[in-house]
């Protein structure tokens, strides 16, 4: 009888344990997707706030309409290329954001380089899906997996308009996908490492407890 009591205590506790040991990793699960979503949200905020403000600023260094000729690019009849890229790079270097100025479909000024070289990629063509979104809608487009030079990212397009209104092209805003994932990646290790602890740590205590539970009742029982 005693030892019935025992097994009887022992098992108990160990399925409480194991109940609690499941608890902790649906409300993990639960917490890595919550958490995902909101940084995801995070991002998609912060290149919305980017290209808001990167649109505005260039639109305003100078007055007038945006030309391009292939070679270069004005705003008002000036050339702007030059101040344009210092800007740009200097706000890269600030945000870790990658920046691009279309002039209609045609990348004229960007901080995004070609595969394995330090040269700019200019003169090459935004998808025709985001100019017709962008540009023929006049609206803005938040891109999550676009793949540019073989690299992916998270982009925001703006389009940018002349001063009678009408799109003369795009500005650009992305971070890079592998920044995102890596920072998702080390929350969900974090999560997993505090689920494991919290497991150990009930295991423990529920043996430590089942051990007691059965030396009580032994005790108990005469």
């Amino acid at each position: 009888m005693k030892k019935r009591k025992g097994q009887l205590v022992g098992k108990i506790v160990t399925i409480t344990a194991i109940a609690a040991g499941v608890g902790c990793i649906v409300l993990s699960i639960i917490g890595y997707i919550e958490v995902k979503n909101a940084y995801l949200e995070a991002t998609r905020q912060e290149l919305h706030s980017a290209v808001t403000v990167a649109d505005s600023e260039f639109s305003k260094m100078w007055d007038g309409d945006w030309e391009y000729d292939g070679t270069t690019l004005t705003k008002g009849g000036e050339p702007v290329y030059d101040e344009y890229l210092e800007t740009m790079e200097k706000l890269k270097a600030e945000t870790d954001l990658e920046y691009t100025i279309f002039y209609n479909d045609t990348r004229a000024v960007t901080t995004l380089k070609k595969a394995g070289s330090n040269d700019y990629l200019l003169n090459t063509q935004a998808s025709s899906e985001v100019v017709n979104e962008v540009i023929g809608g006049n609206t803005t487009s938040y891109k999550p997996n676009i793949e540019i030079e073989g690299i992916k990212y998270y982009g925001y397009y703006s389009p940018m308009t002349n001063t009678d209104g009408s799109v003369a092209g795009m500005m650009f805003v992305g971070r890079e996908s592998s920044d995102i994932t890596s920072t998702i990646r080390r929350v969900s290790f974090m999560l997993v490492a505090v689920t494991i602890l919290v497991i150990v740590v009930i295991v423990l205590i529920g043996v430590f407890a089942s051990k007691a539970a059965g030396t009580a009742f032994a005790q108990a029982l005469g």
